[in-house]
């Protein structure tokens, strides 16, 4: 709901995609509770929106009709990603009228968000294993840091920060392959 997102980020998402340049890439930070998970679900689901708009969403990146799209929702682990934002994102698909009536998702598959009808898809993830092979146009990267600047940082942190590093550098190397060039040409 649009009433409960507070102004700082109402101001952002509005530089975001009203900027003359296309912005390919969002880094949220900031204290716990701020809402960065929200965001991050607000502008996905725009960009979501953006790409229902074609009646055939691969053939704008040059793929095959019967080509999936995909989107990804990372977090440490499955558990945890199903847990925080990939439900709320799921939750907010489904509660948006738009998702209601114009672009229905599959409603018999949780594990997955699936636009059947654009071979379309959000799936939780929490590793690059489960991306491979796909065609990979966005993700989030959510609870990627784990530890404040204030804590100890041990052993098992910088291992978590090392994958978050790992899956964040497979997902833009991914995107920037497969789409990055043919969305600039397919939105301007």
């Amino acid at each position: 709901d649009a009433l409960s997102i507070y102004p700082y980020w109402k101001d952002h998402i509005t530089k975001i995609f009203n900027s003359p340049v296309m912005i390919n890439e969002v880094i949220l930070t900031g204290g716990l509770g701020t809402g960065k998970t929200t965001i991050a679900n607000v502008i996905l689901l725009r960009r979501i929106y953006e790409l229902s708009c074609y009646s055939n969403i691969p053939a704008l990146f040059n793929l095959m009709a019967s080509s999936k799209i995909m989107m990804a929702y990372f977090n440490i682990n499955l558990g945890q990603a199903l847990l925080t934002g990939y439900g709320q994102l799921k939750e907010m698909v489904d509660a948006c009228p738009y998702f209601q009536e114009y672009f229905k998702r599959n409603q018999k598959k949780d594990s997955e968000i699936v636009w059947p009808q654009a071979n379309m898809m959000v799936r939780f993830a929490s590793g690059t294993q489960h991306t491979i092979g796909t065609n990979l146009i966005g993700s989030v990267l959510d609870e990627a840091n784990f530890f404040s600047k204030t804590e100890k940082i041990t052993e098992a942190a910088l291992q978590v920060q090392d994958k978050a590093k790992v899956i964040y550098t497979a997902a833009r190397n991914r995107r920037k392959i497969t789409f990055l060039s043919k969305w600039r040409k397919s939105f301007t």
